[in-house]
Parts: structure tokens; sequence; C-alpha cells
């Protein structure tokens, strides 16, 4: 490349830089932010649009309450175009740079990206389909200040900051905590859909993500690939049809660690983002 390290370009939709000589896809460069509604761009989400557990005794009470602020913010998203499942994005694209970031943590990264691996082909009608073309929705997460200056004193800090500190720590290498994952997803719009009440009836609802979930450790992240190649045959004719209707739909998405026990509640969203009218046929080709 002709291009002097750290200089810019952008090509067909997508920012490059030059990163020791190669050009690196810069991490949120495929689709723009937005301070309104603009068709396919994405702006910050608004935590308390989600309900969580809340104590005390949340097995017994079951009461929810709407979340408390985010504890990181939104940086970027991307939508890329890929022919198989491609994953820990964060080792393929220049992240955000964190340098003045402590988290005062070792195993809490400044980062957390988020990778929806969404199929570009229906479900058979027999069989299961594991990998394929498909199109990745990619969210980059930050630490908010105040949650890195409480990760300072674990004692003093809120429950689901300890709570997301212990996951860093664990969830890697642990199936049990890993599965504690859990991804909510709210459309503002969805009853101008035409969709059928077993899709309605899961708006807002949280879903664990467990064995459809990859969990790694990057250099100033944790990623978690959600492949929805691998959902059951019946989930993924639902989001066949939801994919269809992506275009026209308001979407809010929310993720946070499930907490079971009073000194693991009011649980909180950890980041959380929302999407206008995301047409996926926009999607970037990033990747040979």
């Amino acid at each position: 490349t002709d291009l002097a390290p750290g200089e810019r370009l952008r090509q067909d939709g997508v920012e490059y830089v030059n990163v020791g000589g190669e050009l690196v896809p810069v991490a949120g460069s495929t689709v723009p932010h937005s301070l309104g509604n603009e068709d396919c761009t994405w702006c910050d989400g608004d935590a308390t649009i989600f309900r969580v557990r809340c104590g005390p005794n949340y097995s017994r009470n079951r009461q929810k309450a709407p979340s408390g602020p985010a504890l990181m913010e939104l940086v970027g998203i991307d939508a890329i175009k890929t022919g198989y499942n491609v994953g820990n994005i964060g080792a393929e694209v220049a992240l955000p740079d964190v340098s003045g970031v402590d988290t005062h943590h070792a195993h809490v990264p400044p980062l957390f990206l988020i990778t929806w691996q969404f199929p570009s082909e229906p479900p058979p009608l027999m069989g299961t389909v594991n990998d394929g073309p498909g199109v990745h929705m990619v969210y980059y997460f930050r630490l908010r200040p105040e949650v890195c200056d409480e990760l300072a004193d674990l004692e003093t800090a809120r429950p689901a900051v300890r709570l997301f500190a212990e996951y860093c720590l664990r969830a890697v290498d642990d199936p049990e905590w890993r599965g504690r994952f859990k991804a909510m997803a709210y459309v503002d719009n969805l009853e101008d859909m035409g969709l059928p009440s077993f899709i309605t009836s899961y708006n807002a609802k949280p879903v664990l993500i467990r064995r459809t979930g990859t969990l790694v450790r990057g250099e100033n992240y944790l990623e978690m690939d959600i492949n929805v190649h691998r959902f059951a045959n019946v989930a993924k004719k639902g989001f066949a049809m939801l994919m269809s209707r992506f275009k026209n739909m308001y979407i809010n998405v929310g993720f946070t660690i499930e907490g079971r026990c009073d000194e693991e509640l009011p649980e909180c969203i950890f980041g959380c983002g929302r999407v206008n009218k995301p047409d996926l046929s926009f999607a970037k080709q990033v990747f040979d």
C-alpha cells in the first residue's frame, strides 16, 4: 500500500487503515452512526426499556424492573457479508483505541464485542446446517469510566458490576458461567410486521446463549459470537421471517449476565444499542 502507517482510506463502503503495511478494516466503519432514526444506521440504546431481574428472593417473587444505565457504551456496529462463520472478528479489524482506559481489573477488558452470525439462506426442511453464508452483525462496546472506577473497589461496587467482573474472569473456560449470557431484542414496531404470535411473544424476552455461543479473549477485548446457524430449526425459521422484515424494523438489543441470588441482583444491561431499519442486503464484503 502507498498509505503511510496509520493513514486511512475508504473503499466500497468500508474504511481501512494501514497497520504494518497491511490494510485492515476499521471496526464500526460499515454502519453509520445517527442521532435520529435514519434508515440503515445505529444509535445509542436505552437500557431502561429492558426489564431485568431484581431481588430480594427472585426465585420466589419473580420480580423484574427496568434496568439501570448500561455498564458499557456502544461505539460502533458492523454489518459484514461472509460466505462462512468468521469467529473472533476482533482479531481481524482495527479496534477502537483504548490505550487510555484502565479497568482496574486484570480480567475485565475495556472492550466487549458481540457478533450475531445470521444465515442468509432459510433452514433446510430436514437435517441441520451449522455454517454457511450469512451476515455478521457486530456490536462494539467500551466500558464506561464510572464502571472502571467501581472495578477499582469491588467491595463497594454494584452487584451487577461484581457479576460482570466474575463473568469476565470465569466464562471463557467455564461453560456454566458462559451460559449466563443473556440477549434481548425489542422491536418498536413489531406489531406492524404481521408476524405470528409465537414470534411476537418473544419481543423483549431474554434468551440464554449456551451451546450456540463462543466466547474468546483477545488483546483488550472479550468477544461473544452467537451462531444462529446452530439454533434449532424452529428458531431459525422464526429468525428467517424476522430477517425478511429487518429493513422495516427499529430494533433495540440488550445484553446482560444472569443473576441468580440476592448478592448478584439487581441485574443490569451491560451493553445495548438500536439499529434503524437495517437492510442486510447492504452488508459489506470485508473478508475474502
